[in-house]
């Protein structure tokens, strides 16, 4: 028996009443065993490092995370560690206690850790490392009078630590370095009477090595987190009057100040070759704090890109890489503090059926036939308004036959993607 068939082609919407298409899937990355865990950046091969407390919450450990599995770094023979940085050749830096508690900058590459010492006093940080396997972070100085900036060329260990200086102040602090050896982080000014984001452009022949007061946004303080291949830096300032804290950019000598998502403050924390930029940031109200991506100069809350039945929370971002993969911590299903793993999805498919979207006939069976675009798992369809979807025959081209009651028969069908993208389009059919 053949039934009616529509072959002319009509291209549909997404249906206003079904949720937009999420633009990534979330991984949730677990933890060592404790009640809390967070990421705190990750490399161009999709690892990610951070920190997680162990079993019973009895420490707090770094973390590597690659191919689903979670690891824990171990310590300079103390009891706590943290992973800061990584680069793309998977070297890690971060920090640990070691067995008299002091705490120092550690490097983890091959297997093995390695203590960076210090600029002569007791304790240091590293926070990022380039492909060089230049490393940054703070360390004080002797007799623990100050805490400096420093680099140490970790190409040849044992790394000699160098100190940075400062904008004419006590401390300084590194938190980030790009592959060409520029530094971003904040220091003191003279006098010590604020705290100013930098960007440190190390010696070359003819030139000097330099270090940037990047001002503010009219307030008293700021701090650089990040800064990418090209050197754009980004962090958070006070406004004037102190009042707020806004995440910013610094780009071509100007701090932009990148607004937030509807709320008071907010803090960018990395940013990456594409001029991507996630962070955090207050919502409307000043009830919570979200995780955010700003990227062709619009602040989107990442929450309303993951798929809305995931059940996540995302409250803060703190790495990206060039493939836009984005890290942070969250609130999973489970209501537990853990970290987040976003990978992009590929665009929703495009749907199109053929035949008009809304028909009259006096069959009790007719065959709906269309096609789609993009990366596809499944067409489904469902006649009526209630009951389970069914399962159409093809992908690129598909079909199925609808039976039909006497009287209005609407059939919604759906062209679904990766991590749920998808497409639909209603075809109203009145049965005579």
């Amino acid at each position: 028996m053949k039934f009616p068939i529509w072959t002319v082609a009509v291209v549909a919407a997404g249906l206003a009443s079904l949720t937009a298409a999420p633009k990534y899937a979330v991984t949730d990355l677990g933890s060592l065993g404790g009640t809390q865990s967070n990421a705190t950046a990750i490399n161009s091969k999709g690892q990610v490092v951070g920190r997680s407390k162990t079993t019973g919450d009895a420490s707090v450990r770094a973390f590597r995370f690659l191919s689903g599995n979670l690891t824990d770094l171990g310590t300079l023979g103390g009891t706590s560690s943290e992973a800061t940085g990584l680069n793309s050749a998977g070297k890690i830096v971060g920090f640990s206690t070691n067995s008299g508690n002091a705490t120092r900058a550690m490097l983890f590459s091959s297997g093995i850790r390695f203590d960076l010492g210090t600029l002569g006093g007791s304790n240091s940080s590293a926070r990022g490392i380039n492909s060089s396997g230049l490393v940054v972070g703070e360390s004080q100085t002797a007799n623990n009078t100050a805490t400096r900036a420093f680099t140490a060329d970790t190409s040849v260990l044992p790394a000699q630590m160098v100190d940075l200086g400062s904008l004419g102040g006590t401390n300084s602090y590194a938190t980030a370095v790009n592959n060409s050896g520029r530094i971003a982080g904040y220091s003191q000014i003279a006098g010590d009477t604020a705290v100013r984001a930098f960007r440190y452009t190390p010696e070359i022949p003819g030139t000097p090595a330099i270090m940037r007061d990047l001002r503010t946004l009219g307030g008293t303080n700021s701090y650089a987190a990040a800064i990418n291949a090209s050197s754009k830096v980004v962090g958070r300032s006070q406004v004037a009057g102190d009042g707020a804290t806004r995440a910013f950019l610094f780009v071509g000598g100007n701090l932009t100040d990148l607004g937030t998502l509807g709320g008071t403050n907010s803090s960018a924390k990395a940013i990456n070759v594409n001029d991507a930029i996630v962070g955090s940031s207050d919502i409307s109200g000043d009830i919570a704090t979200h995780a955010f991506l700003y990227a062709d100069g619009v602040m989107v809350d990442l929450n309303t890109l993951i798929p809305a039945t995931s059940g996540w929370t995302l409250t803060d971002a703190t790495g990206i890489n060039d493939d836009g993969q984005i890290v942070g911590t969250g609130e999973n299903p489970q209501g537990l503090i853990r970290p987040y793993l976003l990978t992009p999805l590929p665009p929703a498919p495009t749907l199109a059926v053929a035949g008009k979207t809304t028909l009259v006939t006096r069959s009790a069976k007719l065959t709906i036939r269309g096609t789609t675009t993009g990366t596809v798992t499944k067409v489904t369809y469902r006649v009526g308004t209630k009951g389970a979807f069914r399962t159409a025959t093809g992908l690129g081209s598909w079909q199925f036959i609808a039976t039909l009651v006497k009287g209005k028969n609407p059939i919604t069908i759906l062209a679904t993607g990766p991590g749920g993208t998808s497409k639909s389009v209603t075809v109203n059919v009145t049965r005579k």
